[in-house]
């Protein structure tokens, strides 16, 4: 099956299959009611008002969902007798937020001015909290920042024993480094020609910054989840790499 590049949800949820398409509105259920914990704040007094409300509209925006999505169905696919519960579907809500995390900081490094067919968190900043450029881009900032604080507390959860919760932490945490190793290669190697950049660098690059959490970490994290043994992970990081190359080269 390829994966292609899909810019709204509806077409996304004719793309999937049924019981997919089921997950996937269990999953945004999820999401909306974990917002509202991700962008509260303790003190009413911070005057942040417009920019947490911006913050929340760009959150809601449609999206492919693609790693929580293959996270929820390899858990299912590697224990199909499983319930997939609310811990699970919160540790798909993390995968998502530290998505929109990095997604934040690449718009921010390329200086994108839209994203899903709609202005980027820090155009939004602008034009919709009346920011100017240097602070919309700043704000934009910390807000992947807060994202990231907030998928790993959405990977916590009183439901998952707490053993399986720090395995979970620590692939997840793995898989984020070499993701920002990733695009610190991207931005070296953009000063260069493309054509006198080696294919190898160009793949390891696509492997560290794309395919490690878009494919790999999410099937990993599943296999932890249903304490699978070391051969159905090994088969599973053989699936993700010319998976996640395909993905990003489409």
């Amino acid at each position: 099956m390829i994966l292609r590049a899909m810019p709204d949800s509806t077409k996304t949820d004719s793309f999937f299959p049924a019981e997919l398409a089921g997950m996937r509105k269990e999953f945004e259920e999820q999401l909306d009611r974990s917002l509202s914990t991700i962008v509260s704040r303790k003190d009413n007094n911070l005057k942040v008002d417009a920019i947490q409300a911006c913050f929340l509209r760009y959150l809601k925006s449609p999206g492919k969902r693609i790693r929580p999505l293959l996270f929820l169905a390899t858990v299912r696919a590697l224990d199909p007798e499983r319930t997939i519960d609310s811990g699970a579907y919160r540790m798909a809500c993390g995968l998502e937020l530290f998505h929109e995390f990095i997604l934040i900081h690449d718009d921010l490094i390329d200086r994108s001015d839209t994203r899903r067919g709609a202005p980027t968190l820090w155009r939004r900043l602008e034009l919709e909290a009346g920011l100017p450029e240097p602070k919309a881009g700043s704000t934009a900032l910390i807000i992947g920042d807060i994202l990231f604080a907030g998928a790993i507390g959405l990977f916590n959860s009183s439901e998952t024993p707490q053993k399986v919760t720090s395995e979970f932490l620590s692939i997840f945490l793995q898989a984020a480094r070499e993701t920002g190793w990733g695009a610190v290669g991207e931005i070296t190697v953009s000063e260069q020609p493309f054509l006198e950049t080696a294919t190898g660098t160009i793949e390891a690059i696509y492997h560290a910054k794309t395919t490690r959490y878009t494919f790999e970490a999410p099937m990993i994290l599943a296999a932890a989840v249903c304490r699978a043994s070391d051969l159905v992970r090994a088969i599973l990081i053989r699936m993700a790499r010319p998976l996640g190359l395909a993905f990003q080269l489409e």
